[in-house]
């Protein structure tokens, strides 16, 4: 009575079965590479995450300042009275 092993790599609960090719540029491939190595991610999920955002953006509190001159808030938010 034999038992068969399992190989290669676990299956995904929804497998991933289409294929997206894109063509970026070099830098454009080193700043998905980098980010999702920072992320420990994959680069697959770097796009997904991207295009997630993309779809449902995070909302963001606009606050006026008190003054008449429009400021850089540190994150890049404008600040505007």
């Amino acid at each position: 009575m034999a038992v068969e092993l399992e190989r290669g790599r676990p299956k995904l609960e929804i497998s991933r079965t289409r294929a997206v090719t894109i063509r970026v540029t070099e830098n454009e491939f080193e700043e998905i590479s980098n980010l999702a190595k920072k992320l420990n991610i994959t680069k697959t999920e770097a796009v997904l995450r991207g295009i997630k955002l993309l779809k449902n953006p995070p909302k963001q509190k606009i606050y006026r300042s008190l003054n008449k001159n429009p400021q850089k808030h540190s994150e890049g938010v404008i600040i505007e009275d």
